[in-house]
């Protein structure tokens, strides 16, 4: 009969056990699942308190979540509890009140009695006349995310028995409330950034507007100052003396300067700006009109340019095209080595759906200190070598991105530079 009755006790025992692990188990799916369904901070609090209760069979129960600035445990979300109840729990500061201690300690307190326990000493909280309480770190494996509260008035009495569970419940919401809100972080930061850059893009275009009407407005008086100036030039030199004929001459070199100056401005802007109008371009020909205009330069120094017999047939914009290659070519000439003949190559490859095109000169080549630096406008490499307003290669870099293309320097470049340029493979509309 004793044996009997062992078994059934042990049956019983196995039972509940069970069943504990069956409402673990419950109460774990139901936090994943949540999980997978929302990423909006009072959604998943919503509904994972709701459901824990519901499945532990518990009326109420409330969520702190630790504000890190001040350090204070705040009232998140509550269900089961009247505003005015959750009015009177206040913030709490670490080891401040049941939650507070919870909090600091890491380990869940139960509270069987809680109807004359002196902690809950709330007056609001008392007097609903909780039977049983708990209160819950919510933890990730990297710091306290908050600490749950619940309360039970029925039969359903929390107990030692249930302190596991409520371990597992608190790490596994730890972890999802801070996968949340990291999501919400990471979604306020990538706004302020979008923000920013918007602002950023308006000041730029304000600019780009303002660059465009200046450098319009002083293209015209500086063309009209170095007309007067040829034409009293033409008119008075002979009257003028040789140190007035020079502060001539040094009137209309600065008008040129400046006028080249604002040229460049605006061909800095319109190589962004102006719509890109695709053609059929016969890369050959072009070069050829290319060198053509740049015959007197190479000439000076008997440069000598080679041009791959294969160069492809592209659609691209023909005056940015023109553009790069010019400027491109030009450099090559003006920063050519001063023991060596300019050797300029120019010829081409196909990288998937992309032309790569190659500028190769046998120039002074490019420091590697300066190398990130030579697309920016204004930027020069030699000072002292050759005229110019560092304006050409920011043009050539904004051809190209305007045509959908990269450019870049071959680090293996030497005795010399090598410009590597991409254009998209396209087919006319």
């Amino acid at each position: 009969m004793i044996a009997f009755l062992r078994d059934i006790t042990e049956d019983v025992a196995l039972e509940r056990r069970l069943l504990r692990q069956n409402q673990d188990l419950a109460v774990i799916n139901l936090i994943s699942e949540i999980l997978s369904s929302s990423l909006n901070l009072a959604e998943v609090l919503e509904m994972t308190l709701s459901k824990i209760l519901q499945v532990m069979n518990i009326e109420t129960g409330w969520i702190f979540l630790l504000d890190e600035a001040s350090q204070q445990l705040r009232v998140a979300y509550a269900h089961g509890l009247a505003q005015e109840v959750v009015n009177s729990i206040g913030a709490l500061r670490l080891g401040e009140g049941i939650a507070g201690q919870v909090a600091l300690s890491g380990e869940p307190l139960i509270i069987e009695n809680a109807s004359n326990d002196p902690r809950i000493n709330v007056p609001a909280l008392k007097a609903l006349g909780l039977r049983s309480f708990a209160s819950i770190p919510l933890k990730s494996r990297r710091r306290l995310i908050g600490v749950m509260n619940m309360g039970s008035f029925g039969q359903r009495t929390l107990s030692g028995d249930d302190k596991r569970l409520l371990l597992n419940i608190g790490l596994h919401m730890g972890t999802v409330i801070e996968n949340v809100l990291l999501f919400e972080e990471s979604a306020s930061k990538s706004g302020e950034l979008k923000q920013a850059m918007g602002m950023i893009e308006q000041r730029n275009e304000e600019l780009k507007n303002l660059v465009d009407t200046v450098s319009h407005d002083l293209k015209n008086p500086i063309i009209a100052i170095n007309g007067f100036c040829a034409r009293l030039r033409r008119s008075a030199e002979a009257k003028l003396s040789e140190r007035e004929i020079e502060y001539l001459s040094a009137i209309q070199e600065s008008g040129r300067n400046m006028e080249r100056f604002v040229s460049n401005l605006l061909s800095v802007s319109a190589a962004e700006r102006v719509k890109v109008e695709s053609a059929e371009i016969e890369l050959a020909k072009l070069l050829r009109e290319v060198v053509r205009d740049l015959t007197p330069q190479l000439e000076e120094k008997e440069g000598v340019i080679e041009i791959a017999d294969d160069l492809p047939v592209i659609v691209a914009d023909t005056t940015r095209v023109m553009q790069v290659f010019s400027n491109l070519i030009s450099n090559a000439i003006k920063y050519a080595h001063p023991e060596r003949k300019p050797l300029i190559r120019i010829f081409s490859s196909v990288d998937q759906n992309q032309h790569v095109f190659y500028v190769s000169d046998n120039g002074l080549g490019i420091p590697d200190a300066v190398r990130d630096n030579v697309f920016d406008i204004f930027f020069r490499a030699y000072d002292t070598i050759a005229d110019g307003s560092g304006v050409g290669l920011s043009i050539v870099k904004r051809a190209i991105g305007a045509m959908g293309g990269e450019i870049w320097i071959d680090p293996a470049s030497e005795n010399g530079t090598t410009f590597v340029f991409t254009l998209p493979i396209k087919k006319l509309d």
